[in-house]
């Protein structure tokens, strides 16, 4: 839910709050293969859901940056 909220369609960023509560919950191994699973998703989106990707890309940098070391692509 919330990879949902950070890479909404909505025209502003996700929040650095957020996306420090989703890079904490990757050491969690349920919750990393869900979050993974989520960003893949957003990843293959296309066409006027653009945000989806570009929030998706934003928030993988910063998981490979402070979440736990299995993030990786």
């Amino acid at each position: 839910v919330k990879v949902r909220e950070a890479t909404s369609n909505d025209p502003w960023g996700p929040s650095s709050t957020l996306m420090s509560e989703i890079a904490d919950l990757t050491y969690n191994v349920v919750a990393f293969t869900e979050i993974m699973q989520m960003i893949w998703k957003r990843l293959n989106d296309h066409g006027r859901n653009w945000r989806h990707v570009y929030k998706a890309l934003v928030l993988l940098e910063y998981l490979i940056k402070t979440g736990s070391e299995k993030v990786n692509f």
